[in-house]
């Protein structure tokens, strides 16, 4: 008896999970487009914002499915969720412009965020989380002045004071360009640390978002004709997120976050089957992960139950067999669409070797145990005559 590869649960709850988060952002966009556009001349206008806010929801949903173990994909879900607070701000109802000013340059704050906590999706120090938490004061605090004295506050009984907005447009600017100066020292430190592969894709990733930034905040100031600026600014704003998720998919750096965290779970997580499966799956991103054990009385592969699994060789399916002290131990099952760089469950599997070596031997008690319990129940169930010939046959042995 052969056991079939089944999708596990993990994978499908990721994947609907996904599939909600997506589709709501894309229902949000809709709502955000059907209330800006009376309000703007140019319809494609009011569509810009919408559309670059889905665009930031798909590359979430596939950084995330990518790299479930990484934050990377949630954050990009919160940009696009940024996006849209900073369009909201075009529509004429009062609230829904007042919510827009308030959170217009959140965007900014979260691409620092996510340059920050790149690869992980969390911030790995402490001058990281002190550079985000200013990046989202000087988008939240300093961009207060802006929209009480700019305008947003009119309906509401507060007077505009260009003065008072001039002012703080500098204060701001001058404090985001420190926040990015700051930025992309860490960043420098971190390229001189990281390997050669791991630089080939911080580089590009790391000098578009720093560029990004400073142009998005500089392009205002330029005087470029109507709906050119706008434009420009949201179609960086477009390739920021573009650009998180290639570099989540590239191979050369994608997966040694992972490993680290796999590595030190090995040292203190739970032991059993399943939790090591769902390691290997965060630390691989693939939800789909399966991890089956060689029996050498049995010449086969098995699952934790026992029963004995043939290792794919299709389009889709995998296998890479893992070794310790030259011998096989088991074998992890993935799925080759999502791990096409067989090198990569290669280095996990020779972290994991002696965990599943360990489960190797639970699982072979187990079968073993299995095995004498259906022997004895074919004792117990055989007539008379033959549990008499079972035992003079012993005797005989004897």
């Amino acid at each position: 008896m052969h056991d079939e590869t089944i999708r596990p649960p993990l994978a499908r709850s990721l994947s609907a999970a996904l599939g909600m988060m997506t589709v709501l952002g894309v229902l949000l966009a809709a709502l955000e487009l059907a209330l800006i556009s009376p309000t703007v001349a140019v319809v494609w206008v009011a569509a810009l914002f919408p559309v670059v806010a889905v665009i930031w929801f798909i590359t979430g949903a596939i950084a995330w499915r990518r790299r479930p173990g990484s934050r990377i994909g949630l954050l990009l879900w919160v940009g696009g969720l940024a996006t849209l607070a900073g369009g909201i701000g075009n529509a004429e109802e009062p609230t829904a412009a007042l919510v827009g000013a308030v959170l217009a340059t959140v965007v900014l704050a979260v691409v620092v965020h996510l340059l920050l906590a790149f690869p992980r999706g969390r911030l790995p120090d402490r001058a990281s989380r002190t550079i985000v938490a200013a990046a989202y004061v000087v988008a939240l605090v300093l961009q207060a002045p802006l929209w009480v004295w700019g305008g947003a506050l009119e309906s509401y009984g507060v007077a505009a004071d260009p003065a008072v907005v001039a002012v703080w447009r500098i204060v701001q600017s001058v404090a985001g360009v420190g926040i990015m100066v700051a930025t992309a020292i860490v960043l420098t430190s971190r390229l001189r640390e990281a390997a050669p592969a791991q630089r080939r894709v911080l580089m590009p990733l790391y000098g578009y978002g720093i560029v990004s930034v400073l142009l998005i905040t500089t392009i205002p100031r330029l005087g470029l004709p109507d709906f050119t600026g706008p434009a420009l600014q949201l179609a960086l704003v477009a390739g920021i997120a573009v650009a998180f998720t290639v570099g989540v998919m590239v191979g050369g750096f994608e997966r040694t976050a992972e490993l680290e965290e796999f590595a030190a779970w090995l040292g203190s997580g739970p032991s059993g089957p399943g939790p090591l499966r769902a390691a290997l799956a965060r630390a691989l991103g693939d939800p789909s992960v399966q991890l089956v054990y060689w029996l050498p009385v049995r010449g086969d592969f098995v699952d934790d139950r026992g029963v004995s699994v043939d290792l794919p060789a299709t389009d889709s399916r995998e296998s890479v067999v893992v070794e310790s002290d030259g011998e096989p131990v088991g074998a992890i099952l993935y799925d080759h669409r999502l791990l096409p760089d067989r090198a990569q469950v290669s280095a996990v599997g020779r972290i994991a070797a002696i965990a599943i070596a360990r489960e190797r031997l639970a699982t072979e008690l187990r079968a073993s145990r299995t095995a004498l319990l259906r022997s004895g129940r074919t004792r117990a169930a055989a007539p008379d005559g033959d549990r008499a010939r079972v035992a003079d046959d012993r005797r005989d042995e004897r």
